[in-house]
């Protein structure tokens, strides 16, 4: 016969094992600057589809940091505002900041090469802009690339590395809108596996 004390262990261990099959993962978007709400309305609850242990929490918005402005190209370094983004006070795994400005980071022999977004691998932080995707298209390729990089970007802080596979979501974009239009919604089954490992 199993003692009070073994009893109460195993079910401490159930109960654990119970929470945490409905734990979530909570990624919190930013809206960054004056960048319009509305225009993800239509795109966040289709990212749960790719993270379906995540709840996406809207914060309000904040401004831009000065210090991260990059005044020669009128742009906002992406990597100063991952430093930015680490700094937010808030419940959550994950966060996403989102705006409507350039931003910019440095790229092999480029100092300042324009992006959608950037992420950083395995930590807590992305940032997305909507500047190369707005006026570019239909509102349902809006949508559609919108949805694509965000799912991209949060692969990153996931520990996802760019796929070689140009049809998986994480694969690189290299910076123009054919390569981000041509990748899928989702990741590989490689990709896949590699995220429910990190989870």
């Amino acid at each position: 016969m199993m003692g009070t004390n073994n009893m109460m262990k195993l079910l401490c261990t159930l109960l654990l094992f119970v929470f945490s099959l409905y734990a979530q993962d909570t990624i919190a978007i930013l809206p960054l600057g004056s960048i319009d709400t509305s225009v993800f309305n239509n795109v966040l609850p289709l990212i749960s589809k790719e993270y379906i242990n995540a709840k996406i929490v809207l914060l309000h918005r904040a401004e831009m940091p000065s210090f991260a402005y990059y005044k020669p190209r009128n742009r906002y370094r992406a990597e100063i505002l991952l430093s930015f983004l680490d700094t937010v006070h808030c419940e959550a795994t994950k966060i996403v900041g989102l705006t409507d400005l350039d931003i910019s980071t440095t790229k092999g022999e480029y100092v300042d090469w324009g992006i959608f977004g950037y992420g950083s691998i395995d930590g807590k932080s992305c940032v997305c802009s909507i500047y190369r995707l707005k006026n570019k298209g239909t509102q349902e390729e809006f949508n559609s690339r919108l949805r694509k990089l965000i799912t991209h970007e949060l692969g990153h802080t996931y520990g996802l590395d760019h796929c070689a596979w140009p049809l998986c979501v994480m694969a690189d974009y290299k910076g123009t809108m054919a390569s981000l239009d041509r990748t899928g919604y989702h990741f590989c089954a490689q990709c896949k596996k590699k995220y429910k490992l990190k989870n």
